[in-house]
């Protein structure tokens, strides 16, 4: 996205890509480090204006740290915009103080949950002539339920074709709920019938999914398990040997007569480190790593997929929209795991989940995150 922009990145993203609460602690004097260097460039550039996308532990500390300095000096004000909502919601130790704090700190900030922009706006009010009562938060749609329908041209035409094709029914009817989560009205995008079921079908039906597998240099045939083992380093490093354990064991209890085929999306970050684990740890697994898809390729290829075993995250959300049974995993050290539970409220890691309400896509998480569980769920 930087290159197409013909932006230039200070240093690699992926330096801030790192999960969990302890897992952080190692990376604390880059990070620090890091912030100093983006201060920096602040200042020798001057902008009108910042736009901070996501990444809160990193840009929230960046854009507070600038709002101290303006203080003290007294000089220019830089606006400050933010992109995608930090989750305070799921957390029982978060509150009106967080709320108030961020629109302290922020001009403006867009949301790709629709109810997030109730929560924020209805936070505590500053007492400022300048702010109080302002409508800040905004909420603009989410990108995978936009992607999603543009590669359909739903923008374009507003209509699909309908198919005869065989849906998991559960997963298509929370995959249409989710259509409510577009910035433009449900009312419109569903004008002309069951628009989810239609898109859907267009791209499992058995034609369809042959054809991307052949782009894709797969066996019509084979059982595809899309594995979405994360973009980190660290992420990866914790999944991937899980999961290809998992799949070793649903080999065995599948037919002889049909292939299992494992596809692994990934981006060029962490490609090496795939292949090289693959090679090493599983090489009797017939398999094949895609890096970098596009958006279009990447929808197209879990629409042509028997299965997915995934990292909870956005591409969950991606998979349900492509009505793709799908398992969703996570692993953490204990001491996370025990703070995670209890500083949780909400019952859910999965997009879909929470926003449904329901454990619309099976959840194996922490100490319940096995091989063998992850293995019969897939069953």
């Amino acid at each position: 996205m930087s290159k197409a922009g013909a932006f230039e990145s200070l240093f690699p993203m992926q330096e801030l890509s790192v999960m969990g609460l302890l897992e952080v602690v190692p990376h604390i004097w880059r990070f620090q480090r890091r912030i100093h260097d983006t201060l920096r460039d602040i200042e020798n550039y001057q902008p009108e204006l910042i736009l901070t996308i996501d990444s809160k532990g990193f840009t929230f500390r960046v854009l507070k740290a600038l709002q101290a300095s303006e203080q003290k000096s007294g000089g220019k004000r830089i606006k400050k915009v933010h992109y995608v909502a930090p989750s305070v919601w799921a957390y029982k130790h978060r509150g009106k103080r967080d709320f108030t704090e961020l629109k302290q700190l922020l001009d403006a900030m867009f949301t790709i949950l629709p109810f997030e922009e109730d929560i924020f706006n209805a936070g505590e009010e500053i007492q400022s002539p300048d702010n109080k009562g302002r409508t800040w938060c905004h909420f603009v749609g989410h990108p995978a339920v936009e992607d999603f329908l543009e590669i359909n041209g739903v923008y374009e035409s507003g209509a699909t074709k309908s198919l005869d094709c065989t849906l998991d029914s559960d997963i298509e009817t929370g995959a249409e709920g989710l259509l409510s989560f577009s910035k433009y009205e449900r009312s419109n995008l569903l004008a002309r019938g069951r628009l989810l079921q239609d898109l859907a079908a267009i791209g499992r039906e058995p034609s369809a999914r042959t054809r991307v597998r052949e782009n894709f240099g797969i066996s019509k045939d084979a059982f595809v398990i899309c594995a979405l083992v994360g973009s980190r380093v660290n992420e990866v490093k914790k999944s991937l040997q899980l999961v290809l354990e998992a799949i070793a064991k649903f080999k065995e209890a599948k037919s002889q007569q049909q292939q299992i085929f494992v596809v692994f999306p990934t981006i060029s970050a962490v490609e090496q480190q795939v292949k090289n684990h693959i090679n090493t740890a599983a090489p009797e697994v017939k398999w094949r790593v895609l890096t970098d898809l596009a958006t279009e390729e990447r929808f197209r290829l879990f629409q042509s997929s028997d299965a997915a075993v995934a990292v909870s995250g956005t591409i969950v959300l991606e998979t349900t929209l492509a009505n793709l049974p799908t398992v969703v995993i996570y692993r953490a050290n204990r001491l996370t795991e025990w703070i995670a539970k209890r500083l949780a409220a909400v019952r859910f890691v999965s997009i879909p989940n929470i926003l449904l309400g329901r454990p619309l896509i099976p959840e194996l998480l922490f100490s319940d995150c096995a091989a063998p569980k992850i293995a019969e769920t897939l069953r």
